[in-house]
């Protein structure tokens, strides 16, 4: 792994890791009112992370557009209905306000287990949320993973799927045609020309 940003702190602190050759096109940090925000531009996507300690208000500005689609995951220590809590509070009320804002959509899943375990208050929470850039929200899969050992979070993974899925097309080369024509022909001529035997028929190309 190779560390692309991070911004060390003596209590909390944040860093953005990736896979080696990884290239960033570029990186960019803030601490403003002590919410840490990493952000690396790779060739595709924007990536952004958020940490908002809890006594911490929520004020985050707009994060700069690209042109290319984010992706912001991050501990916004913020409630909302939204992403599985009972009722909002002021600050999951500015966290929707913001991601309004910033033009990014919610991606969470009601049946995924909850991001953080408190050994405290003995109950499960997601303080930890992901937003996508709208028009790759309905590409985009959240999904909680094990749990880390000697802690209460769970890691968080995030697909794009592809907007088109390539289909596998049979190599002519590698294919007998001729012996498929041949058995097909062979099939066809035995298939009585009756209406009720149209799905019979369909199977033999689709076969």
């Amino acid at each position: 792994m190779t560390t692309l940003i991070e911004r060390p702190h003596e209590k909390y602190g944040s860093i953005m890791l990736a896979k080696n050759g990884t290239i960033a096109e570029s990186t960019s940090k803030s601490d403003e009112n002590n919410i840490e925000v990493l952000t690396t531009e790779l060739r595709g996507v924007t990536i952004t992370s958020v940490y908002k300690p809890p006594p911490i208000p929520m004020e985050m500005h707009e994060i700069p557009s690209s042109g290319k689609p984010k992706i912001v995951i991050g501990d916004f220590n913020s409630h909302s209905t939204q992403w599985g809590y009972a009722n909002n509070n002021t600050d999951g009320d500015a966290v929707e306000t913001w991601a309004e804002n910033s033009q990014l959509n919610l991606t969470h899943d009601a049946k995924q287990p909850k991001s953080f375990n408190s050994g405290r208050w003995r109950a499960g929470y997601n303080s930890d949320i992901v937003f996508v850039s709208r028009k790759i929200a309905g590409l985009s899969k959240k999904l909680v993973l094990e749990p880390l050992p000697r802690t209460q979070h769970r890691p968080i993974s995030i697909t794009i799927n592809a907007a088109i899925t390539p289909a596998t097309v049979p190599f002519r080369r590698r294919f007998n045609w001729p012996g498929f024509q041949e058995d097909l022909e062979r099939k066809i001529a035995h298939l009585p020309a009756d209406p009720k035997n149209y799905d019979k028929f369909t199977k033999l190309y689709c076969a």
